[in-house]
């Protein structure tokens, strides 16, 4: 029984820390061990024109860091209500089996935000078309750019609690770099099932994961800051580009 609700935890909630980073270049069998449906049905293999726009380049400097920034990535076949990003057959299978994972499958699918310039898209889209969606120079970020982009912003590139302070800056402080200073905003994110759900949450996936679960950098309007939580694959959550 802990090890079952261990895994749930894995599964449903957030972790602090992630693996490190992984070969940037398109790994079949990478993908093929983060249960990925490398056949995606009924969006095919092409994300059509994928682009974001090189009017809003966002550079994040301080505390001996410097990055660029894509604004928030779009696709053309992504111009759609629907989402697929694949199931979990956890309940389907026998509480004491502990492979709860062998049969989970997780899709490459996105769906165009309703409210907000910018798509959602689940991690498996992400890692599969990342040499599409963050065309050279630019590149997907890892865990490890999410944690830079907070110390260059006055964080610490911990997690930070709801109305947290950091370094003397009070939580609204830490929201305004993310909003204004970064150009990121409370877009919400996509249930696995296609249901787009508003928020006030800012979420952008990362090219790492960690015990099967996606990382991402979360910001929310109560305070809640991290630059590296762990969230289910299937989610349809933002995505910039970093060079």
């Amino acid at each position: 029984m802990k090890k079952i609700l261990f895994f749930t935890i894995v599964l449903l909630l957030v972790f602090v820390s992630c693996k490190s980073p992984k070969q940037v270049a398109l790994d079949t069998t990478f993908l093929e061990s983060t249960r990925c449906n490398l056949n995606p049905p009924g969006w095919g293999e092409s994300l059509g024109v994928v682009s974001f726009s090189t009017d809003s380049i966002w550079t994040v400097s301080g505390n001996g860091i410097t990055q660029i920034w894509s604004d928030a990535v779009t696709a053309t076949n992504c111009r759609k209500t629907t989402f697929d990003g694949g199931k979990d057959y956890r309940k389907n299978r026998h509480r004491s089996d502990h492979k709860i994972h062998e049969k989970s499958n997780h899709n490459a699918d996105c769906r165009s935000n309703p409210n907000f310039p910018g798509d959602l898209f689940s991690w498996c889209a992400v890692v599969r078309f990342q040499d599409v969606l963050c065309p050279d120079p630019w590149r997907v970020p890892t865990r490890q750019d999410f944690v830079d982009l907070d110390i260059a912003l006055g964080g610490n590139g911990k997690f930070r609690r709801n109305q947290e302070s950091v370094n003397g800056h009070s939580w609204q402080t830490q929201l305004d770099w993310y909003l204004n200073t970064w150009g990121g905003a409370f877009v919400g994110f996509c249930e696995p099932n296609g249901v787009y759900v508003e928020y006030l949450w800012g979420r952008y996936w990362s090219f790492e994961e960690h015990y099967k679960a996606g990382c991402a950098l979360s910001f929310e309007a109560d305070g809640c800051i991290s630059p590296e939580l762990a969230f289910q694959q299937h989610l349809g959550f933002s995505l910039r580009c970093v060079r």
